[in-house]
């Protein structure tokens, strides 16, 4: 069998690239919502008023007022990333119960996998660049400036080491014919990953837009950190089990039609 049969065919990259960008902006916006969910409720529970919009919190009080305490600052802003860590563990095993289906809920799974660690250890470097959200607990708490740009350091590090330990189940997950091939496990890792997280982080500021925030701008970013060691460990990888793959080429329009149907909703009634 030639090359020209054994490496996938450029339609099949395509819908691959435009399904895995409607996953992985889907997995983002989950995790957005819920971390500015948190946020607002928590603001409320400590009586601090508070509106939610589309971009995320803003708090109606003055920055001197008494109801800014050390419990209601630690708890706003760092309750989201840990609730964030705890739907990327569920998120894990999620996936574990669906590894073995032809389906691409494995990779939506590892998407919101991949996010909550994002939103959980990547919120870390995004709030000491930004000063914002985890900035204000980590700032309330007394630590000094250069331990919280470490603490950033530190979130990078645990970043990495995300996408190290996942390598093997982006790769396992591929639905190319020959997935061994070296150009086709290439393909399959630009398409699903690569592309979509750029392609999805374009779509996210166009939603916030104009009102983004450098915290959130630097969510958008951080995922990189977890990508180049999938790409890295890929290369070490000389054969992975796929499980039972779904070669069908379809584009995902009802998923697709939902994510656009829930921003726009998002984006009028949270203005």
């Amino acid at each position: 069998m030639t090359d020209q049969h054994i490496i996938v065919d450029k339609s099949s990259r395509q819908i691959n690239l435009v399904n895995s960008t409607v996953l992985f902006a889907s997995a983002f916006l989950l995790l957005y919502i819920i971390n500015i969910l948190i946020v607002y409720l928590f603001a409320e529970y400590f009586g601090i008023d508070a509106k939610i919009h589309y971009y995320g919190v803003e708090y109606l009080i003055s920055n001197h007022s008494s109801k800014w305490t050390v419990d209601s600052l630690i708890l706003m802003f760092l309750a989201g990333p840990f609730v964030s860590l705890m739907i990327a563990g569920i998120s894990a095993r999620l996936h574990g119960v669906f590894r073995a289906d032809k389906g691409h809920l494995k990779l939506f799974f590892l998407f919101v996998y991949l996010n909550g660690m994002n939103f959980c250890f990547g919120s870390i470097l995004a709030g000491s660049i930004s000063k914002k959200m985890t900035w204000y607990a980590m700032a309330w708490m007394g630590l000094p400036g250069i331990i919280m740009f470490m603490l950033g350091i530190i979130g990078i590090i645990l970043l990495w080491v995300t996408g190290s330990a996942k390598a093997i189940f982006f790769l396992e997950s591929c639905n190319y014919p020959n997935p061994n091939h070296p150009t086709n496990r290439q393909y399959w890792l630009l398409n699903t990953i690569l592309k979509p997280w750029f392609l999805s982080s374009l779509i996210i500021i166009l939603f916030l837009l104009p009102n983004i925030q450098l915290y959130f701008l630097i969510l958008l970013i951080s995922p990189i950190f977890t990508i180049m060691p999938i790409f890295r460990n890929a290369t070490t990888v000389t054969e992975v089990m796929v499980f039972d793959a779904d070669t069908s080429v379809k584009v995902f329009w009802k998923t697709w039609a939902l994510f656009i149907v829930v921003a726009l909703l998002l984006r009028f009634f949270l203005l």
